[in-house]
């Protein structure tokens, strides 16, 4: 009688598969991954979370100054342009958002 200690497969156990898709772990070769899919441990998810992390961290300092100086700059100045670049940013991020793992 074989225990669950004894087979030698090349099946990833839960605990491994886990493991992949937190990051903490690289996924073997023979591991089917999604075609749609982003995992968090891909390089490209990675600098993507510190790029939005940097527009973030823009957006908590121009947002105040946006709200305390509004002025009516109108559509041609840089400013709205700015501020739209942002919102197109958080917008992308969300798409990515749901087709990342979790």
């Amino acid at each position: 009688m074989e225990s669950e200690f004894d087979i030698k497969s090349d099946k990833m156990n839960e605990n491994e598969m886990e493991l992949v898709m937190l990051g903490i772990k690289k996924p073997k070769d023979n591991v089917r991954r999604k075609k749609c899919m982003i995992y968090p441990n891909d390089t490209s998810k990675m600098w993507w979370d510190i790029f939005i992390s940097l527009v973030l961290l823009i957006s908590t300092f121009t947002t105040p100054l946006d709200i305390a100086f509004s002025v009516k700059l109108g559509y041609n100045s840089n400013w709205f342009w700015f501020t739209v670049a942002l919102d197109l940013m958080f917008l992308i991020d969300i798409v990515v958002t749901f087709f990342s793992a979790v």
